[in-house]
């Protein structure tokens, strides 16, 4: 139970964003889209290659591996391509979330300062009528 983690929880896993940053650099770079190594640079050689190996299960990724220098060389699929444009779009719905959030506070504060002005209005309305 202790490796498990709850749904709203994953934004704090450093590995998921970590292949967020790989996947959307290796779609940055898709007309050359032939890598090698990035996963094993970041995660270790054991753990990247266990990560490529995951991603290349779930159809993001096509590997070729390279006996003589040990290591795997891969491109995003069309699945993958798709996979990061999403990731791209999260990221930056994630951003506009954030600016809304500061607007609706902005907004509470003008509407605050509008019904004090309109009640400092009537008050002085109300003392000038008597």
């Amino acid at each position: 139970m202790e490796n498990q983690i709850r749904g709203d929880e994953t934004d704090k896993i450093e590995t998921i964003g970590k292949i967020r940053e790989i996947i959307v650099d290796l779609f940055r770079g898709y007309p050359q889209y032939v890598y090698f190594g990035k996963f094993e640079f970041f995660f270790g050689k054991k753990e990247g290659q266990r990560i490529v190996n995951i991603l290349t299960r779930d159809k993001l990724l096509e590997t070729d591996y390279n006996i003589e220098e040990d290591t795997y060389f891969y491109r995003l699929t069309p699945r993958g391509i798709d996979f990061a444009v999403s990731l791209i779009n999260l990221e930056h719905s994630e951003s506009n979330k954030k600016v809304a959030e500061e607007m609706l506070r902005y907004t509470g504060v003008l509407v605050i300062l509008a019904i004090g002005q309109f009640l400092l209005v009537m008050w002085q309305i109300i003392f000038l009528m008597s």
